[in-house]
Formats: structure tokens, C-alpha cells, sequence
């Protein structure tokens, strides 16, 4: 019966799987953050005004686009000062536009030099069809709360395949591979985006 209520919901639920990774597919500079109540710092997104990137981490992963700057949400009157160096840090912001009060990471300083690296590629549709079997794998198992990670290969690098989604989305696919001990790096005009590898 097509009035049922049970019908209904499955027409919702199968309308909102259909929309996801056409949602998911889209670049948002917060999906790069992460609610985290021990490090409450990666839930905002840093606008850094001398080189005009807004950076998001979540300690796995960073983004920093140009595109998504915007001076108004920089912070102006900064919240560290450190004293040797009379150096101003500033914070990030939250989604609700307020700045949080703790120091953002030097995110330039875990962007590794280009030396050594060689580019891949890696298709969306590929690994979407993959993160797919893996979850019906998972469903099939019955595995409950402690699921397995979906393990991801790149060159010689193992990614987490979730997190490797993500940043296929922000690099169009492009990835520069080093070695299993070094983070995948990408290099573009308008965006870097690095994530660290899974030690398996």
C-alpha cells in the first residue's frame, strides 16, 4: 500500500541516498572540521589574512582554500601574543561566526616540501563503489559500533578510505604520493590539502 507509513519512510530514506553523494561531492570547508570536545580548536576554521586561505583540520587531515577566505572573519585583535617573539596568533571561527579562544595550529608547517613526490590519481566513482561494497560487507557481518576501517591503497601509501573521499572531493582527484611514511600532499592554486597515512 503505497499510503502506508512505512512505505513513506522508505521513499524518504531512498530520496536522501540518492542526494547524498551528490552532496557529498561538493567542496565545503567545514566538512574539514571536526566537533571534538578534547581538541575543541578543529571545530572552527581558520581565515588566515597574510596568505589569504581559510584552513580547516581535523588532526588527520587539512585544507586550506582560497576560495573560501573572507576577511571579515578574520580575527583582527588576535588572542596569542607570544612574548620572545611579539609574534600575534589568531583564532578560528565557529559556525556560528564566534571566534574560538584557542590557538590554531601553524598549519605551514605540516606541508611538506615537494621533493620526491610522484602524482596520482584516484577516481571518486572507484573508491564511492568500493566505500559501498565495504559498507554492505559490514552490514552483511552484523558488525555493531566498532566497525572496521575501510583501508585505502594510493602507491605504496594505505589511506583510510573515508577520510581519502574527502580529500579527493578538495584536490579533484590529484594526489602526490611519497612513500607509506609520509603523508599524501595536494598542491594547487586555489587549494593544498594533506592527510596522513594508516600504519598497517
Amino acid at each position: 500500500d503505497i499510503n502506508t507509513l512505512d512505505y513513506i519512510k522508505q521513499q524518504i530514506h531512498e530520496f536522501m541516498v540518492d542526494c547524498e553523494p551528490k552532496k557529498k561531492g561538493k567542496f565545503d570547508i567545514w566538512d574539514y572540521t571536526v566537533n571534538d570536545p578534547i581538541r575543541p580548536v578543529y571545530g572552527g576554521v581558520f581565515h588566515d589574512k597574510e596568505n589569504e586561505v581559510a584552513v580547516a583540520t581535523d588532526a588527520h587531515m587539512l585544507v586550506a582554500c582560497k576560495e573560501s577566505f573572507d576577511e571579515s572573519k578574520v580575527d583582527v585583535e588576535g588572542f596569542y601574543i607570544d612574548s620572545e617573539s611579539k609574534v600575534i596568533t589568531y583564532r578560528p571561527i565557529d559556525k556560528y561566526g564566534e571566534f574560538l579562544d584557542y590557538r590554531f595550529p601553524n598549519w605551514k608547517a605540516v606541508i611538506p616540501p615537494k621533493d620526491g613526490y610522484l602524482q596520482e590519481h584516484v577516481s571518486l566513482g572507484e573508491l564511492d563503489e568500493y566505500l559501498k561494497k565495504f559498507r554492505a560487507f559490514l552490514k552483511l557481518e552484523g558488525y555493531g559500533k566498532r566497525k572496521p576501517i575501510p583501508l585505502y591503497k594510493v602507491g605504496n601509501v594505505w589511506l583510510n578510505a573515508e577520510r581519502l573521499r574527502k580529500f579527493i572531493v578538495a584536490s579533484d582527484g590529484k594526489v602526490m604520493v611519497k612513500s607509506n611514511d609520509r603523508p599524501i600532499v595536494y598542491w594547487g592554486e586555489k587549494r593544498t590539502a594533506l592527510l596522513m597515512p594508516m600504519l598497517v
